[in-house]
């Protein structure tokens, strides 16, 4: 599955392996002006970290075939900002660890990920 979305200014893959979660996050974002690609698995979302140029990784952390921890650190180790999410709070240190910018622990509010997207874009101000 390798879905486009929205073509215009940034792009950002979301992987996240809940069709309905990958819908709620495309719902937050609508509003960017970016081209978000989808990913369903974490086998795939490597893949497409490591083939090609994102602006931002959202990633689940533990997919159904696998944890998202190596592409977290690809995503970091290329400069790319990542939003690490997990059902579990206990996952925040590791990630944080291996080079994610943000963590969320689901559930959370749909608006909390849009205003981190939108606070790694904006420009400084001052």
């Amino acid at each position: 599955m390798y879905e486009v979305c929205y073509e215009m200014g940034v792009r950002i893959l979301i992987a996240e392996d809940n069709y309905t979660l990958r819908r709620l996050y495309l719902k937050s974002l609508e509003n960017f002006d970016a081209e978000i690609i989808e990913a369903d698995s974490a086998k795939e979302t490597m893949e497409l970290v490591s083939s090609d140029m994102f602006d931002m990784v959202i990633c689940d952390i533990e997919m159904g075939d696998g944890m998202n921890f190596e592409t977290i650190e690809a995503a970091a180790g290329m400069g790319i900002p990542v939003i690490a999410i997990s059902a579990f709070e206990n996952y925040a240190d590791e990630c944080l660890r291996r080079g994610a910018t943000t963590f969320f622990s689901k559930p959370f509010p749909t608006r909390t990920l849009a205003n981190a997207v939108r606070a790694q874009f904006e420009a400084p101000t001052g």
